[in-house]
């Protein structure tokens, strides 16, 4: 599987008959990004691959888009108080979950209380929060 994009590439060893969900399920649980519905897939040549593509056992080369292929990054969040607007930057890597970005907030400000630390995003730049 090579990325349209930036030419990164995967190597499966898959059964023959695999399906197009299992194979982007796998594409998600090896490099640890998603979803799975973002994953386009299609042969070489371009031609798109259809719900009900199974894997021919024999050697394929598929191209993907939809996500990156490469190890995680580093990325900077900016994070900002629901209440107060004040504001922590955080690194972390690009596939963390929520969690991950939880405990690196807590590292940074060891005094916050955990049971009162939420994370959301506002709703369309307003007031209110989503969690």
């Amino acid at each position: 599987i090579t990325h349209a994009i930036t030419g990164e590439s995967l190597k499966f060893e898959i059964e023959r008959g695999t399906t197009l969900k299992a194979l982007r399920k796998l594409i998600v649980d090896k490099v640890k990004r998603g979803p799975e519905s973002r994953i386009d897939l299609a042969k070489k040549d371009g031609t798109e691959l259809s719900d009900g593509f199974r894997t021919s056992g024999m050697t394929e080369e598929l191209v993907l888009v939809g996500i990156g292929l490469g190890p995680p990054k580093d990325t900077e969040l900016c994070l900002s108080h629901a209440h107060t607007g004040a504001r922590a930057r955080i690194s972390v890597l690009d596939t963390s979950t929520v969690g991950e970005i939880r405990e690196a907030l807590l590292k940074q400000f060891p005094k916050w209380d955990r049971s009162k630390l939420r994370l959301g995003l506002r709703a369309d730049n307003q007031d209110t929060f989503q969690p």
